[in-house]
């Protein structure tokens, strides 16, 4: 009988242990997404815009590189336009000149 209720006693101990390991968990996860939201607000739309790049070209690196090497040919192919369109530029003035 006396084994029961300590064995009841050390029972009701680890649950309280458990419930107030629980409530600070909780109440640093509010706290965690309250200091969030704050630094969120202070943010640019360019400062969002590049943390949103970088999370995904970290999760890219996670898949194995494949997305990231379609995302380096669409840039290397972007470079190359640009060249491209100022040499058209370039003939259109030469031709309103003339």
């Amino acid at each position: 009988m006396f084994d029961a209720v300590e064995r009841l006693i050390q029972q009701q101990k680890e649950v309280r242990a458990e419930r107030k390991r629980v409530a600070a968990e909780l109440k640093n996860a509010v706290r965690r997404k309250q200091r969030l939201k704050h630094r969120a607000r202070l943010l640019s739309s360019e400062d969002l815009l590049s943390v949103m790049n970088m999370r995904e070209w970290e999760e890219n690196k996670k898949k194995g590189r494949k997305a990231q090497t379609a995302d380096v040919e669409e840039a290397s192919e972007a470079e190359a336009a640009p060249p491209a369109a100022s040499a058209n530029i370039e003939d259109e003035q030469r031709a309103a000149s003339d």
